[in-house]
């Protein structure tokens, strides 16, 4: 299979249909789990930069291996995996603040990743080389070259000016998300009733 070649506009408009693609996918999650429209990201627009960046790590990096579904499967879940593992500990180190939490999930590493969303993420990032990535590049290719250009830099703005709100007042902290001090009190009660 051919290698494909992004230019940089395909790329950046590509992190942001991931990152809302994966905004979505959180969001309705928690809408059938709880019942309740929880803004799931550390920023405040409708778009999680992890899926995001994600994504497009996955297209570029394993772009070469596009005739092996199987090692891309892998090496999907292995990318995915150390971006999730470190953009946890980031956030908590510099917010106190856990925006997830696997602690009690098969084969999790400090609560920060765990097998579960590692093979979805695998599966998602295979379905977006092979399927959504095609498609959304066909789609691109059918507007004209400046509209591409003009959404491109919009949506960068808005995405800037969120992060500077991100920066500056703080992250997104609403309903759903695992707070450190919260996450040590379940582990000390759970850890209490086994004494």
């Amino acid at each position: 299979m051919e290698k494909i070649k992004y230019n940089i506009w395909e790329l950046i408009l590509l992190f942001f249909a991931f990152a809302f693609i994966g905004y979505l996918w959180e969001v309705i999650l928690h809408l059938f789990s709880d019942g309740v429209f929880v803004n799931r990201g550390s920023l405040y627009g409708p778009w999680l930069p992890i899926y995001g960046c994600g994504g497009v790590l996955t297209l570029v990096l394993l772009n070469k291996y596009r005739d092996n579904p199987t090692l891309v499967f892998f090496a999907s879940v292995i990318l995915c995996g150390i971006v999730e593992y470190f953009s946890s500990l980031f956030m908590e180190l510099a917010f106190n603040t856990r925006w997830w939490d696997y602690t009690g999930y098969f084969f999790n590493i400090n609560g920060r990743v765990c097998l579960e969303g590692l093979l979805f993420f695998g599966f998602g990032c295979t379905a977006s080389i092979y399927i959504v990535t095609p498609l959304l590049l066909d789609l691109f290719h059918k507007l004209d070259k400046n509209y591409v250009k003009f959404l491109t830099i919009i949506l960068s703005i808005l995405f800037l000016t969120d992060f500077v709100f991100y920066l500056t007042i703080g992250p997104n902290k609403g309903n759903g998300i695992t707070s450190y001090d919260g996450y040590t009190d379940t582990i000390n009660v759970k850890f209490d009733k086994l004494q």
